[in-house]
């Protein structure tokens, strides 16, 4: 029998992680897996330590306090590590915790191998180091990847994105992406997966929709909401008497015929992406300094995935320090930025196209993402080479 251990942190990455795992334990049905993660996650493992997922640990302050919990997280992976004789280690993105999780695996001289490269090529390029010295490769999703990790010394592989596959099987890609339900314009209303994202986000959306409705009476809105986290938003009533109705997402197919969506950075922008859905992206971060100091730090002109893959900004994005007092201006921008996609059918059918060629990039060479992950962890398994991809 052979066991592995996994990290994944945040609800994409716990997602992420199971469909990886789900594939392994179709190649190697003895395969024990150990995890900490998510719901996600807790369903495709044999031992389940933790739902850190659900915790929304994220930002600058969030893991300052919460460094308590954190700690004692560290310190039972850290015996467990000691109780147990595991094969290989996969942490999964969310680098400040996983960092923690490869530094334990290669004490006991367990090789790990990293899923989801941490966004180093956005910010905080230093962690690199740490990367090479407790990693023995990473697996990356998007095609810019590899290189920059290679040239600082630090083996990857571009396997492609999990995401553009699913979607593809499910026939929600881009071509067959409708523009709007029958009835008029529908705006998605994404305010992010993460308990934090939410309580920011979702007043600013829905003074957002209110000011797209005094120019187009007859949109309505859908706010796909995070199951389990159903007491972050508003009444089903009140939301209603605005225009607005809930769903529980991700509703894929229902998102999937969106005239457009308002769209918190994060991993629903690559969703809508592959859809073909058009969006403005939007981030607010609380305090406003710690936004500012974010600015200084990350060396990407833009904040929305499609924007950094397409190396210009093809996709409106608003980025913002809330303020204790609203934020009134932010959602009047994205409100503005909307009607200019909402009234400009030729504008969308344009940025459908783009996203098509864009999500053509990240299917990787094989066409599955998952196959070719799931192929590399075996080979490390059965202590092959991993051949190294070059896209």
């Amino acid at each position: 029998m052979r066991r592995l251990f996994v990290s994944a942190g945040d609800p994409s990455g716990d997602l992420l992680a199971a469909r990886l795992i789900e594939r392994l334990k179709e190649l190697a049905p003895d395969l024990e897996v150990w995890a900490v993660g998510g719901r996600e996650l807790a369903g495709q493992s044999d031992v389940f330590l933790e739902d850190l997922a659900s915790k929304g640990i994220m930002g600058f302050l969030e893991p300052v306090r919460r460094l308590p919990y954190l700690t004692r997280l560290g310190a039972k992976i850290k015996a467990v590590f000691a109780e147990r004789n595991f094969d290989l280690a996969i942490p999964v993105d969310y680098y400040g915790f996983n960092i923690r999780v490869a530094q334990i695996a290669k004490k006991r001289a367990i090789p790990v191998i990293y899923y989801v490269c941490p966004q180093i090529w956005a910010s905080r390029e230093g962690r690199a180091r740490q990367l090479k010295k407790y990693v023995d490769r990473i697996l990356c999703l998007f095609p810019f990847e590899p290189a920059f990790l290679r040239k600082r010394g630090i083996e990857a592989d571009f396997v492609g994105h999990p995401l553009v596959q699913s979607l593809r099987l499910a026939g929600l890609s881009g071509a067959a992406a409708s523009d709007g339900q029958a009835g008029g314009m529908t705006i998605g209303l994404l305010p992010g997966s993460r308990p934090q994202e939410i309580k920011r986000h979702l007043p600013v959306l829905i003074s957002a929709f209110k000011f797209i409705r005094q120019q187009q009476p007859a949109a309505r809105a859908v706010l796909y909401s995070r199951p389990g986290l159903e007491k972050l938003y508003p009444g089903a009533e009140s939301l209603r008497q605005e225009g607005i109705d809930v769903e529980p997402g991700p509703a894929w197919e229902n998102r999937s015929r969106l005239t457009l969506a308002l769209t918190a950075s994060g991993l629903a922008t690559l969703e809508n992406m592959v859809m073909g859905v058009p969006m403005v992206i939007f981030y607010g971060v609380k305090p406003a300094w710690v936004y500012w100091l974010g600015r200084r730090m990350i060396k990407t002109p833009f904040i929305g995935m499609p924007n950094i893959l397409a190396g210009k900004k093809i996709v409106p994005e608003i980025a913002w320090g809330m303020n204790e007092s609203g934020n009134l201006r932010q959602a009047r921008e994205i409100a503005a930025s909307a009607l200019g996609l909402l009234n400009d059918k030729d504008r969308r059918d344009e940025l459908k196209r783009q996203f098509a060629n864009l999500a053509e990039t990240l299917l990787g060479e094989h066409g599955n993402p998952v196959d070719a992950a799931a192929g590399l962890i075996m080979r490390a398994l059965s202590g092959a080479p991993a051949r190294v991809s070059h896209p």
